[in-house]
């Protein structure tokens, strides 16, 4: 209830009482004053004879009068003026003691101060379920002290007649007609007064009630103050509801947001201030971002300028209808990319500002990055085949030649076709694996025999080196797909062999580890750098340096290696060893879960001696 509503209730009150008073008063007068005149006159015929003595007790009589009916009108007065004073004087405590609270505070110290100023025992303010037909405590205090709310069904209890929108008016012998909640009926209830909260469209929303464990000692002020303040708790009850809705409604959004793989944030299209951060945006960039500028919270080195990239000059001339503007950038922060899109909504102040969602978009630009790499590395690594198929094909077609020269030409020509064949299979093969539709058949294989025909491929390609095998006594046989671990035994050395250009010794071992067998392959060439050990098993990734750079490779080699071992239940990484170079580890399961049922393998015979190691290059080759 505002302050003008409430002075003019009070003013309200108080002509009435001062009516009540003054008709009172006149009823008085007339009544005790007709009677003296016709009774005190016929009295004094009856005794006194004497004229003169008559008129003089008559002049007594008159003064008598005036002093008794004067001392009567003082006894009314005052004790109506005192009515009316205490009265005012609970309304302006009460006033005085709710005016600096809302919400919860308001509702509990309007109980407290209901209660003080009625002299009763405990007094509730409850909020009106429909669904339930129940009513839910938003404060109730009993003996001065708050107690904690509850809820309790209104159907036969005296408040009832709330439903209707009447006020309840019981100041005594209340228990004798009702049933009581549990939590009043043990108070010994005997008085109750209440009023229902309305809200603008005047249904029910709740109640305010005063209860006492005897006769009300002014029924008619608790009633007054309960119809007061009825309007001043509805009204605050009405805002209590709204703020739950719009709490509820943010709440969800809030939600949604948090859940969201993105940065979602509102600021302001004037001066830059952030209204809203979602969880995501919270992580990423600090949790200490209220009243800050978007710039200062989302970017690095921008104090006071806004960001040269921000749209807030673009959104200010947008409509709530315009369609939303998207645009990518590199945020200056965390140097990762994001695909914007920013839109003009309205506030919950009524004012303009800037929604933005931002999705991480740095993966996707890195796989774009890589695909044209891709094709770059793959266009390359065909087009030196295809050249050299292409030369010697056409000077074979065009120029005389002895058979020894065919001979070596076809040779080449050959190799040329294999190299490419070889590139064309490996992008299938990962192609498949990824697809999961390659139809490996595991079979028992020696682990020195796979080396051995792997070896072959590369004596004659890679004559600077000198190839390895240490495998131990009594290795039992793998479970595999041969050809899915010759290629992967391919592409371990084939990369080993690139990255050591300057040549040298390249080792091929494996050993037993519990119920694993682990192949290795270790060169001695120019290694990966730190950082870099889990990267270069990705699809089309390559070690991005100057030097390695020169070295041919369309990036799928590894990656290959990664999920022929994941077909396989295996796992593969990468070690730096001390001397420099790199070491790849394969871990390979000794049994799976569809090799079961096939007989177990007996150990593996070695080539080699116990203790000796078997070496390849390209003499003993011939």
């Amino acid at each position: 209830m505002s302050r003008q509503k409430r002075e003019r209730h009070v003013h309200r009150l108080h002509r009435a009482g001062a009516e009540i008073t003054a008709l009172k008063i006149a009823v008085t007068y007339m009544v005790f004053g007709g009677a003296w005149i016709l009774l005190s006159d016929r009295a004094l015929s009856l005794f006194i004879f004497d004229p003169a003595t008559l008129t003089s007790l008559q002049t007594v009589k008159g003064w008598f009068f005036v002093l008794l009916t004067g001392g009567l009108l003082y006894l009314l007065a005052e004790r109506q003026i005192g009515r009316l004073r205490r009265h005012d004087l609970a309304l302006r405590g009460i006033v005085e003691g709710i005016s600096a609270h809302v919400g919860e505070k308001f509702f509990a110290s309007l109980t407290r101060q209901l209660a003080l100023t009625t002299h009763v025992r405990s007094t509730l303010i409850g909020e009106y379920l429909p669904d339930r037909g129940t009513i839910r405590t938003l404060a109730i205090c009993i003996d001065g002290v708050l107690q904690d709310n509850c809820e309790f069904p209104l159907d036969g209890t005296p408040w009832a007649s709330i439903l209707e929108g009447k006020p309840l008016f019981f100041p005594r012998n209340v228990c004798r007609q009702f049933p009581l909640p549990p939590f009043l009926a043990k108070l010994g209830v005997q008085s109750c007064l209440g009023a229902p909260l309305l809200d603008a469209e005047r249904r029910v929303t709740g109640m305010i009630a005063v209860i006492g464990d005897r006769p009300l000692r002014d029924p008619d002020l608790c009633q007054s103050l309960l119809q007061i303040f009825a309007v001043r708790a509805a009204g605050e009850l009405e805002r209590k509801v709204n703020t739950d809705l719009l709490q509820s409604r943010f709440d969800e959004i809030r939600t949604i947001f948090d859940t969201l793989h993105a940065v979602v944030y509102v600021a302001d299209l004037e001066d830059y201030r952030l209204l809203f951060l979602n969880r995501r945006g919270a992580a990423l960039f600090g949790e200490n971002w209220q009243n800050r500028t978007c710039y200062e919270v989302l970017q690095a080195g921008i104090k006071d300028p806004p960001c040269n990239f921000c749209t807030n000059p673009i959104l200010s001339g947008h409509e709530l209808t315009d369609p939303p503007y998207e645009w990518e950038f590199l945020n200056t922060a965390n140097q990762r990319w994001y695909q914007c899109t920013d839109k003009v909504i309205r506030w919950t102040d009524g004012r303009k500002v800037r929604l933005e969602i931002a999705i991480d978009i740095t993966e996707r630009k890195e796989m774009e990055r890589m695909k044209e790499e891709f094709l770059a590395a793959v266009g390359h690594e065909m087009r030196t085949p295809l050249t050299a198929i292409l030369g010697f094909a056409e000077y074979l077609l065009e120029n005389p030649s002895t058979p020894e020269e065919r001979l070596s030409f076809l040779a080449t020509l050959h190799q040329e076709a294999e190299r490419l064949n070889t590139l064309i299979d490996n992008f299938l093969e990962l192609q498949r694996l990824q697809a999961k539709k390659s139809d490996y058949q595991f079979v028992p294989l020696p682990v020195a025999e796979l080396y051995e025909k792997t070896l072959r491929h590369f004596t004659y390609t890679a004559s600077t080196h000198r190839f390895v095998i240490a495998c131990p006594t009594g290795l039992p046989p793998v479970p595999g797909d041969r050809q899915g671990l010759e290629r992967l035994l391919e592409n371990l050395v084939s990369n080993a062999v690139k990255y050591s250009p300057e040549g040298g010794e390249i080792t091929l071992g494996a050993h037993r580890k519990g119920s694993k067998i682990i192949l290795w392959v270790q060169d001695r060439g120019i290694g990966i750098p730190p950082g870099e050990e889990d990267r270069v098993f990705e699809r089309f990734y390559r070690v991005d340096r100057s030097n390695r750079r020169e070295i041919a490779g369309t990036g799928l080699g590894l990656a290959l290696v990664k999920e022929i071992a994941a077909a396989h239940e295996g796992r593969v990484w990468l070690e730096r060893p001390p001397g420099g170079g790199s070491t790849f580890f394969v871990a390979l399961p000794l049994r799976r879960r569809d090799f079961q049922n096939q007989p177990s393998p007996g150990p593996e015979r070695p080539s080699t001696p116990e203790g000796q190691k078997a070496v390849f290059n390209r003499d003993e080759s011939r």
